[in-house]
């Protein structure tokens, strides 16, 4: 119980990605708050958690989601779930935190949407469409 490794990296686009593996419960998530912390610092435009091998999630860990998701949100940056785990993604589901447009499955990609993101961030003072 409360085991839970967190990877980070980032995407060939400088989106920063969090792989979790494990649980995030009362017992990890004040590993993920403090690896989050770290991560604001350096204030990301977008950020990605790659939740495929996230086992389990309790309301403990959607607080500390949410709240990564308002801070960035604050800051008109993103936050993308990939690859989230049906009972997990049934738990983030009945709490209603993320709209469709949020979650990606591995067959889909979070970097063309991001990308977009960026463009328009970078081009939304220029007389330029997209």
């Amino acid at each position: 119980m409360g085991r839970l490794a967190i990877e980070k990296s980032h995407s060939e686009a400088g989106d920063c990605i969090l792989a979790l593996d494990g649980r995030l419960d009362s017992e990890s998530v004040a590993l993920f708050d403090e690896r989050v912390a770290a991560l604001l610092a350096e204030e990301p435009r977008s950020v990605i958690l790659q939740l495929a091998d996230l086992e389990y999630i309790s309301s403990a860990g959607l607080r500390s989601i949410l709240k990564l998701k308002k801070e960035l949100s604050e800051r008109e940056a993103v936050l993308k779930l990939v690859d989230v785990q049906a009972p997990v993604r049934k738990v983030i589901d009945l709490m209603g935190i993320f709209d469709e447009m949020d979650i990606f499955s591995k067959d889909e990609s979070a970097d063309i949407y991001l990308d977009a993101v960026q463009r328009k961030e970078k081009y939304k003072d220029s007389d330029f469409p997209l």
